[in-house]
Formats: C-alpha cells, sequence, structure tokens
C-alpha cells in the first residue's frame, strides 16, 4: 500500500524537449545571423579603412608642417634672445646646428634666403618643404617675419 501511495503522488511523465522555449522562438540568435552580421560589418570596414588612413596621414602631414611655421614664426625671437642674425640658407641647413628642425622623411629648399636679423627684424625669404611626394613653399615679407604658405601641392 505505501507503494501505491507514493506511486499516486510522482508524476510519471517527462518533459518533452520540444517544449523547450529555446528551441520553440526563444531569445538569441542563430549561428547564420551572426555570420551574416560579422560579414557585413567587415565589408564596411573594408570600405572605410583607406579613407581613415588617408585621414591620418593628411592630419600627421599638417602637423608637420604647423611644427616647421611655428619654428620660422620664432626666429625673430630667437635671434633677439642670441644676440646674432639668423640666416637659413641651403649650407646653413646642412650644418650640424641647423636653424630649424624637421619632421624624419622631410627636405628643405631655399630658392631665397631667409634671414633675421639680431634685433628681429626680418628681411624676408622663402623656403621649399619637401617630404618626397608633395610640397608646400613659405614665404615671409619684412619686417615682420610672418611665415605665409604661398603653394601647398596637393596630391
Amino acid at each position: 500500500m505505501a507503494s501505491q501511495a507514493a506511486r499516486a503522488t510522482m508524476p510519471m511523465w517527462v518533459t518533452s524537449l520540444r517544449n523547450n522555449s529555446r528551441l520553440t522562438g526563444g531569445r538569441g540568435f542563430t549561428l547564420l545571423e551572426l555570420v551574416v552580421v560579422l560579414s557585413i560589418i567587415g565589408l564596411v570596414t573594408a570600405m572605410a579603412a583607406p579613407a581613415v588612413f588617408n585621414t591620418i596621414a593628411s592630419w600627421q602631414r599638417q602637423a608637420q608642417i604647423d611644427a616647421l611655421v611655428d619654428q620660422l614664426r620664432g626666429l625673430p625671437a630667437r635671434a633677439r634672445s642670441s644676440g646674432k642674425r639668423i640666416t637659413i640658407d641651403e649650407e646653413a641647413m646642412l650644418a650640424v646646428d641647423a636653424p630649424l628642425r624637421l619632421a624624419d622623411g622631410w627636405s628643405i629648399a631655399v630658392p631665397t634666403p631667409w634671414q633675421v636679423n639680431a634685433n628681429g627684424v626680418c628681411l624676408g625669404g622663402q623656403v621649399i618643404a619637401s617630404d618626397g611626394s608633395r610640397e608646400v613653399a613659405i614665404e615671409a615679407q619684412s619686417p615682420f617675419c610672418e611665415p605665409r604658405l604661398i603653394v601647398q601641392d596637393v596630391q
């Protein structure tokens, strides 16, 4: 009798896996959906990456040009503080203590020597900076020596 009483209270069925909510439209994504989304993200990244890299290179190049212009802008103050005339020409740029510091990969040509007297008065001049593929010409007018970009070769 005791076994009949125990059997009466014990359920005699097994829950089917088909009733499980995960397999019948529950939450989550299928493997196919994940693969499609990852493929789309990969395509978008592949299309956007070259533009991003070009933008970064352009920013770096502009920062290097700005650094050169800042050095040229500071020449009158350097001449006054040192009490010596500063001349930027081909010979001065080849010296160990060149008046300008250029970023790696940049070279400079001086078609018109850039001269700053010891009192800070600028006699003007022109320099052309090149990074191998592009050139930027910068000139200064007497007496204030404010650098001005006159040509920027865009390729």
